[in-house]
C-alpha cells in the first residue's frame, strides 16, 4: 500500500477487512503500514467497530501480520466488549422476565436483537450503545410500569424528544439504558413499518429457553429496519454519509442469510424510497464485495458514494449542514411536499421547528459548548 492513504481509501480497506464475503489473500498484499494503521484504528473507533476488527482479523489469519502492540490493543477491546455484551444479555434477560410476568413478549431490535439470536460468529463482536425493545402500544404503558418498578427511572437532564420509544431509563446497577419502542421509524419512514405487522412477523427464540419468552424481527422486516434507520432517521441519505456500523450489521445479516431472504417482500416494501434503498444496497455491495440484488437502475448510487466516502466519520461544517437539513429532496420526505410552493412552504415550517427545538426550547448554549470542544478535540488531533 502507497506511504500515504487517503481518507476514502482508509473506508474501504476497513470494510474489506470486515467483509464477511473477503478472503484473506485479498487483503495480504494490501495490509497498511503502522501509521496508516492509525488512521484505519480512529475510524473503526469512531464508527465502534473495533472489536468486530479485531474478529475479522483474527478469523482470516492476519493478526500475526499486525504490530503486536496494535494486536494486543484491539485484542483488549474485544475482550472488554465481550464482556459488557454478556452483561448486557443478563440484563435483557432480568428484563425480559420482569415484562413476561405481565404477559407482554418483547421484540428486541438492533444490537441486542443480533446477539440474542447469535447473529454474529463471535458475541463480542458486535458494540452496543443501549438497549430497544419493541412492545404493542396497549402494552407500553405497562411495560413502562413494570421496568420502573425494578429501580430504572428517567434521568434529570432532558433529552431529545422521540416520538418513537419512551424517554431512555436508567439504573444505578445496570450498564445500558432502556428505550422501550412503540413504533421503529420517526415520521419521515414510519408508515413502513407499522409496529403490529412487525410484531405479527416476529420470530420467536430460545436464548434462554423457554423460562423467557422473546422475539426478534423477521429477517427481511431486520433489513428494512436497518436501511431506514440509517438513511432517514440518522439522516444518512441527505447529509450523503455513511453508517459503518449498521452497514456492518447489515453485510453480516444479508450474507448470513442470503439463501432466505425475500427481496421482492423487500422492495415492494420500500416503494417510494426507491433512492434511499438502492444507495444503501449499491454502497453496501461495493464496500463489503457483496451481490446483493438490485433492481432500479434509475438512481446514480456511485455519485453517491464516492460523494459520501469522503464525508464519512467527518464533522461537517455548520453550512454543510445547514443546506444538508433544509435540501428540497429532505423537506419533500419530511413533509410529504410535491409542488415548487408546497417545499418552499415546508421549508419555512421546517426552519421554524428547529428553531423552536434548538434555540427557544432550550439546549443552545450546551449544544455550542460540544461544539467548541468538538473543535478543540480536532485542533489536537491534527497536531
Amino acid at each position: 500500500m502507497k506511504p500515504s492513504i487517503s481518507h476514502g481509501e482508509s473506508v474501504r480497506f476497513l470494510c474489506a477487512c470486515l467483509s464477511p464475503a473477503n478472503n484473506s489473500e485479498g487483503l495480504k498484499d494490501r495490509l497498511p503500514c503502522e501509521k496508516q494503521w492509525l488512521k484505519i484504528i480512529a475510524l473503526s473507533n469512531y464508527f465502534l467497530l473495533t472489536p468486530a476488527l479485531f474478529v475479522s482479523l483474527r478469523d482470516k489469519g492476519l493478526l500475526d501480520k499486525v504490530d503486536a502492540k496494535l494486536a494486543g490493543f484491539l485484542c483488549e477491546v474485544h475482550r472488554h466488549n465481550d464482556i459488557r455484551n454478556q452483561k448486557l444479555l443478563q440484563q435483557m434477560h432480568s428484563v425480559s422476565s420482569m415484562l413476561n410476568r405481565q404477559n407482554i413478549r418483547p421484540v428486541l431490535l438492533k444490537g441486542i436483537g443480533s446477539l440474542a439470536e447469535n447473529l454474529f460468529s463471535d458475541q463480542g463482536c458486535r458494540s452496543m450503545l443501549d438497549i430497544d425493545f419493541l412492545v404493542a402500544d396497549d402494552e407500553l404503558d405497562a411495560a413502562d410500569e413494570v421496568i420502573k418498578s425494578a429501580g430504572y427511572f428517567n434521568a434529570d437532564v432532558p433529552s431529545e424528544p422521540s416520538d418513537k420509544h419512551l424517554p431512555r431509563l436508567y439504573h444505578d446497577d445496570e450498564l445500558a439504558a432502556l428505550e422501550i419502542h412503540h413504533k421503529l421509524l420517526s415520521k419521515t419512514g414510519g408508515a413502513l413499518l407499522k409496529s403490529s405487522s412487525l410484531i405479527d412477523h416476529s420470530v420467536n427464540i430460545s436464548l434462554w429457553g423457554e423460562s423467557v419468552a422473546v422475539q426478534v424481527l423477521c429477517v427481511e422486516h431486520q433489513i428494512m429496519h436497518n436501511i431506514l434507520h440509517c438513511q432517514l432517521d440518522n439522516k444518512c441519505f441527505d447529509y450523503c454519509q455513511l453508517d459503518l456500523r449498521q452497514m456492518h450489521h447489515f453485510a453480516i445479516l444479508t450474507y448470513k442469510y442470503r439463501h432466505q431472504i425475500d427481496w421482492k417482500f423487500i422492495e415492494d416494501g420500500m416503494e417510494g424510497y426507491g433512492d434511499v434503498y438502492q444507495a444503501y444496497l449499491e454502497s453496501v455491495n461495493s464496500l463489503f464485495f457483496l451481490d446483493n440484488p438490485i433492481t432500479d437502475e434509475g438512481f446514480n448510487a456511485s455519485k453517491f458514494l464516492d460523494r459520501a466516502l469522503s464525508r464519512t466519520g467527518v464533522r461537517l461544517g455548520w453550512f454543510e449542514s445547514l443546506r444538508s437539513e433544509f435540501s428540497p429532496g429532505r423537506v419533500r420526505r419530511l413533509y410529504g411536499a410535491m409542488t415548487l410552493f408546497g417545499v418552499i412552504w415546508c421549508t419555512v415550517k421546517h426552519v421554524a421547528k428547529m428553531v423552536n427545538v434548538h434555540i427557544i426550547q432550550g439546549g443552545f448554549k450546551e449544544r455550542m459548548k460540544r461544539s467548541a470542544r468538538y473543535r478543540k478535540i480536532d485542533a489536537i488531533e491534527k497536531n
